[in-house]
């Protein structure tokens, strides 16, 4: 994850956020790639569908609705169906996140807190989805 004030515009961080991706590996380099993207309309923007492309990403980003146009041809997502499947768990797991008041309304003062409240609300979740 990648922590950026309230005021920036998801597209404006989603190159920040994935250059902070590192999957390990059994043996070698952690991955920085992932295989796919599923991503809301926000994230419907050209330069970023390009920068995917040079990095090999696919994506499945629908496309924004324009009020007063005509409808746009729909894209066709490029990201195995798989991703797009799951994308429910994600969303439901934010919901979750937004659960914990510390997290949601963001009363720490210091910028290195709110990454380890929000890593000690993950191992919460984790373990009531683990005791259920």
């Amino acid at each position: 994850m990648h922590l950026d004030s309230g005021a920036v515009a998801d597209i404006t961080a989603a190159p920040a956020t994935l250059a902070t991706i590192r999957v390990p590996r059994r043996r070698g380099r952690p991955r920085t790639r992932p295989l796919g993207l599923a991503a809301d309309r926000g994230y419907d923007n050209a330069a970023f569908r390009r920068a995917l492309a040079r990095r090999g990403i696919r994506h499945a980003i629908p496309a924004r609705r324009h009020h007063g146009q005509r409808r746009q041809r729909s894209r066709a997502p490029q990201a195995p169906p798989a991703l797009l499947r799951h994308r429910w768990k994600v969303e439901r797991f934010f919901a979750w996140l937004n659960g914990f008041r510390r997290l949601n309304t963001r009363f720490e003062r210091y910028s290195f807190m709110y990454p380890a409240f929000r890593t000690l609300a993950a191992a919460f979740i984790c373990l009531r989805q683990l005791l259920q």
